[in-house]
């Protein structure tokens, strides 16, 4: 079996999943690449369907109305992640490798119970990639690409912007390789105090228009990410 199918396991089914509790120190992995990618393929395989879950009240909080497709290929629910020395709720999101797309990590953002953010934050285990929240059959010639996944997700909520897939980190984002077959990339940027989205949104941009490619972002106004709107839009909108 290849290691991509050895990840990704057994397709999960639609109703809400009981995940069994992970036991591994992860803390005693991070220098060792095959154990962070065993493991995360341990814990994708382990989480269930967000819908119904903390995972949903959150993505809906931050982002608003979700996708109308199954998210469960890329975005799971796990209520029992073990780190820093207990065991936490988390939203999952496979990794992928941005040209073959096969699985490489996944990235975990800690919740508490009620579907609110942990002080834990977010965290990726395994090798970087890219979050697919669209897959590749419905990419035709553009792409819309953000660092966060709450980004992404918003984007497609405000202002329909979609194919989008999420890099996890403005490192990812600028790294993001230019693809064969998109002509046009549209990109998503952070508006933060440090300059760091944008700066990385003009990094990725450069590399696309350097090959031949349209290559544009847009980014807010304000201060924040298209997340950091959701709250304001549906005030208004109610």
């Amino acid at each position: 079996m290849s290691w991509a199918a050895a990840f990704l396991g057994r397709p999960v089914p639609q109703q809400r999943a009981t995940p069994s509790v992970e036991t591994i120190d992860v803390s005693a992995l991070h220098n060792d690449k095959r154990k962070n990618e065993t493991l995360a393929g341990r814990i994708w395989r382990a989480a269930g369907p967000i819908y119904g879950t903390p995972a949903q009240t959150y993505l809906e909080a931050r982002c608003g109305s979700l996708p109308h497709h199954d998210l469960t290929g890329v975005l799971r629910f796990h209520p029992q992640v073990w780190t820093d020395g207990g065991c936490h709720p988390a939203l999952i999101a496979v990794m992928t490798d941005p040209l073959t797309g096969e699985p490489s990590g996944i990235h975990r953002t800690f919740l508490t119970a009620a579907g609110g953010k942990s002080p834990l934050g977010k965290r990726m285990l395994g090798s970087k990639g890219v979050i697919r929240l669209y897959p590749d059959e419905d990419v035709a010639e553009g792409l819309h690409l953000a660092e966060g996944i709450e980004t992404a997700l918003a984007a497609v909520h405000l202002y329909g912007l979609a194919p989008v897939w999420a890099c996890g980190s403005a490192g990812s984002l600028e790294a993001f390789p230019v693809l064969t077959g998109i002509e046009h990339l549209t990109v998503l940027a952070d508006n933060d105090a440090s300059g760091r989205g944008e700066e990385a949104a003009r990094v990725v941009c450069r590399a696309w228009a350097q090959a031949g490619r349209e290559a544009v972002y847009m980014r807010p106004k304000a201060k924040g990410d298209f997340a950091d709107f959701i709250g304001e839009a549906q005030h208004v909108a109610a």
